[in-house]
């Protein structure tokens, strides 16, 4: 099993949309990260050729997911945080 650890960042809510794949909060993150062609899809991670690297089904990613999505709804505050992905 592998790792990652992410921070997302309360600028990247501030200035991203989270259905923009492309530039959302955890794609910002996963780049930072040091996993630039891998990408956010909201349901799943993928890399440049589509595969899925994390789906829904990993609790670390759901929580990631929830967490994100209320942070851009505003039904919680957003805040700099950091969270690990095992998968």
């Amino acid at each position: 099993m592998e790792s990652l650890t992410l921070k997302i960042l309360k600028s990247d809510i501030d200035t991203t949309f989270y259905t923009d794949g492309w530039n959302c909060a955890i794609t910002r993150a996963l780049h930072r990260a040091g996993f630039p062609d891998w990408y956010d899809c909201g349901t799943y991670i993928k890399d440049k050729n589509g595969n899925k690297i994390v789906t829904w089904n990993n609790s670390d990613y759901d929580k990631l997911c929830s967490t994100v999505i209320k942070m851009y709804q505003g039904s919680e505050p957003a805040v700099d945080f950091e969270i690990t992905i095992n998968y």
